[in-house]
């Protein structure tokens, strides 16, 4: 779910992206500026194992625009004070 205060001028846009749970929004300011919230689930049975890839390429698809990406990508044995993980975290696909 995303939430935008109605006085920013903001509209719902759809991306080519197949990742499962998103939902994104474009700000207009001086430029333009998206806006998405997404949801990895750690139940492989839920969407498959290929989560992990296709968030990969949400990413890809708007990293030449401005963009802010916040959610729950569900990733196991992230160390953020020392801004690495270990390799349970990371998928074998």
């Amino acid at each position: 779910m995303l939430y935008i205060r109605d006085s920013l001028v903001a509209s719902a846009i759809k991306l080519d992206n197949v990742f499962p749970e998103q939902v994104w929004c474009r700000l207009r300011y001086n430029g333009q500026l998206l806006v998405g919230v997404c949801y990895r689930t750690p139940t492989e049975t839920v969407y498959g194992h290929i989560t992990h890839e296709q968030l990969r390429d949400l990413i890809q698809e708007v990293s030449n625009r401005d963009f802010i990406l916040m959610g729950d990508s569900n990733y196991k044995g992230i160390d953020w004070i020392n801004n690495c993980c270990d390799n349970s975290s990371v998928d074998s696909t």
